[in-house]
C-alpha cells in the first residue's frame, strides 16, 4: 500500500473516527465507526477485533495521533495508522 488513498480503499481496512459523537454525526467517512478519544482505552479489545489496517482519523490529527500512539502499545504499530 503506497499511499493513504490505497490504505483507505484497502478491502480489509477499518476506519475509526475519534472525534466526538456530535462531530461524527456532522459528517464522516463512509463505513467508519466512531470511538471518541476518552473511550479508546476502554475499547482496546474492540480495536483488536477490527480488520487491519486500522486508520484512525479526527479533525486535525491531534486526537488520532494520541489514539494511535496509545494503541501501538497493544497492537502492531504497522496496523494502526493515524491520519494527520
Amino acid at each position: 500500500m503506497s499511499n493513504l488513498l490505497d490504505l483507505i480503499n484497502h478491502e480489509s481496512a477499518s476506519i475509526v473516527d475519534v472525534r466526538t459523537p456530535e462531530e461524527f454525526m456532522s459528517g464522516n467517512v463512509v463505513n467508519s465507526i466512531n470511538i471518541p478519544p476518552n473511550l479508546v482505552p476502554d475499547n482496546v479489545d474492540k480495536f483488536k477485533e477490527l480488520s487491519k489496517p486500522i486508520i484512525v482519523c479526527c479533525l486535525s490529527g491531534g486526537r488520532s495521533g494520541q489514539a494511535a500512539a496509545f494503541l501501538s502499545a497493544f497492537l502492531d504499530a504497522l496496523t494502526v495508522i493515524a491520519v494527520i
